[in-house]
């Protein structure tokens, strides 16, 4: 007997698809990582991330192969081969781009200011300590706790910068102030209570 070639590819096919599914949870902290270092690592930096809109961007991106590969099944069965090519094409073209999207998206801090990839964009913007007109450092302060939420760089032309404060912003919070202060931008500090 012949193997069934039809049969075999689609189970080929469908077991892909179900990888790329399960891996688009995984992949997208791996590829980020090893793409943003290889292709935007700069010299001098301290603080070198991609924002968590970037994650989530490139796991649709690996969604949609995921999708687009079901879709060529189903469109196959009902539609024919050619309709299925052109809906997978046209999914694989959505993948590619929130893929490019994703890897373009990063910010980093050195002596020199902050430098960020915005959402959309693929120049990277530069802004020097001396750019912003203030900073805020938001604060939660829940059951007696105060914790550092997020830091906003507000930009002279009133353009906000947010940052969701991490763990790793603490060694490099007082080079931020001190150069800000340094540069006459004053650190204005705000504090939310939550009731609980």
């Amino acid at each position: 007997m012949f193997p069934d070639t039809k049969r075999d590819f689609s189970a080929l096919i469908v077991a892909t698809a179900l990888i790329l599914f399960i891996c688009s949870f995984i992949f997208p902290f791996i590829i980020l990582y090893i793409t943003r270092d290889s292709f935007f690592r700069p010299d001098t930096y301290w603080i070198f991330e991609s924002p968590f809109a970037a994650y989530i961007l490139l796991m649709m991106g690996i969604l949609f192969i995921s999708i687009g590969l079901f879709l060529f099944l189903s469109v196959k069965k009902r539609q024919g081969k050619a309709l299925a090519w052109v809906s997978f094409t046209i999914s694989l073209f959505i993948s590619l781009t929130l893929m490019i999207i994703s890897v373009f998206n990063y910010y980093y801090f050195n002596e020199k200011g902050l430098y960020y990839n915005h959402l959309f964009s693929i120049k990277e913007s530069h802004y020097g300590w001396d750019d912003f007109e203030k900073m805020i450092q938001v604060s939660e302060k829940e059951k007696g706790t105060t914790r550092l939420k997020e830091l906003i760089f507000v930009t002279s032309d009133g353009r906000e910068i947010s940052f969701p404060f991490q763990d790793h912003f603490w060694s490099h919070l007082n080079k931020i102030n001190s150069l800000l202060q340094r540069s006459g931008v004053p650190v204005e500090e705000q504090t939310i209570v939550i009731d609980g």
